[in-house]
């Protein structure tokens, strides 16, 4: 565009002058005098050869428009410039002290949280031991048949126990009507394991048979009451863990994600020298160096990296991270 109109530019510069030029001489010629008209004239006239002359110096054209000719290369060089500015930094994933101490200051006030998840899941493994014990004693005793004069005999030998068993169920089922109406979820869970156990007891009684039923541990009720009365494996840390914003604002999730996680490798690594790590179970000198110095703390986050009470592979117990 440049060098097709280089040519043509001195007759377009003149051109314009002296269609402004005249313009103005007819605007003027109504209501000046003769000789203002012409200092007028001649003024205005050295100022179009001068920015003519600047023009032709400077090989560019002002453009009312910014894009076209050099204006828009300056806004692209621009544009390209601050993309240059605003390109993300590179995160790291390098175990550094700084790094190490913000992961240990997000993860121990959970220790007591792992705790209550180390006892919840081992609390879920005796007791469906037991359970599944009872259930087949149960289950055994009723596929053998019932004979109805062992029944009446067991009864009249056992009925103290069963009447006492009958006082409390009786009052409890009260007790569970009034927790009903008023929402009391808690009471209602306790109330309504306490009163199922008790049942199986009170058969059991009057069949003569040895079999028997535990009441649920507390843990494992208080983890459905907190899981919305929903059965299965609660996490108590689900949806809480919320570490601190000195944590949240250096570190983004996915960094802090795999800095935990190339923590517990080595944790585990010091117990079991052994075990199979990939890429992120790999540490460098200074790395090393770091790890070993907060080894004291490592070392109590390690049972739980272990048994999984510490979730660290998954991003459910994770909120409001920026």
């Amino acid at each position: 565009m440049r060098m097709s109109c280089s040519s043509t530019r001195p007759a377009m510069r003149f051109t314009t002058l002296a269609s402004a030029v005249g313009a103005t001489f007819l605007l003027l010629s109504s209501a000046t005098p003769a000789h203002a008209q012409l200092g007028k004239l001649k003024k205005m006239g050295a100022e179009a050869a001068k920015k003519a002359a600047d023009e032709k110096l400077t090989g560019k054209k002002e453009s009312a428009s910014p894009a076209t000719g050099s204006s828009a290369e300056s806004s692209a060089s621009a544009t390209a410039s601050d993309a240059a500015a605003t390109k993300a930094p590179t995160v790291s994933y390098a175990l550094t002290e700084d790094h190490v101490g913000l992961v240990l200051t997000a993860l121990t006030p959970r220790l007591d949280a792992a705790r209550n998840r180390q006892a919840l899941v081992k609390a879920r493994r005796e007791y469906a031991l037991k359970d599944s014990a009872n259930k087949a004693c149960f289950q055994k005793l009723s596929s053998g048949g019932i004979d109805p004069n062992a029944m009446m005999a067991a009864s009249k030998k056992n009925a103290v126990a069963i009447e006492r068993i009958d006082k409390q169920t009786g009052s409890m089922q009260t007790r569970l009507s009034t927790a009903a109406g008023s929402q009391d979820r808690r009471a209602m869970h306790y109330l309504q394991d306490s009163l199922n156990t008790l049942q199986m007891r009170s058969a059991a009684l009057k069949m003569g048979s040895s079999c028997t039923a535990d009441f649920r541990p507390a843990v494992l009720i208080e983890a459905d009451i907190a899981a919305n009365g929903m059965s299965g494996d609660f996490d108590p840390d689900r949806g809480q863990f919320d570490p601190a914003a000195s944590v949240k604002d250096k570190l983004t999730t996915t960094q802090f994600g795999r800095l935990r996680e190339r923590m517990a490798l080595w944790a585990l690594l010091q117990e079991t020298p052994s075990l199979k790590v990939g890429k992120d179970g790999v540490f460098t000198d200074e790395e090393q160096a770091v790890l070993t110095a907060h080894a004291a703390e490592i070392k109590a986050l390690t049972p739980y990296f272990r048994d999984n009470s510490m979730r660290w592979k998954d991003w459910g117990d994770v909120k409001n991270w920026k």
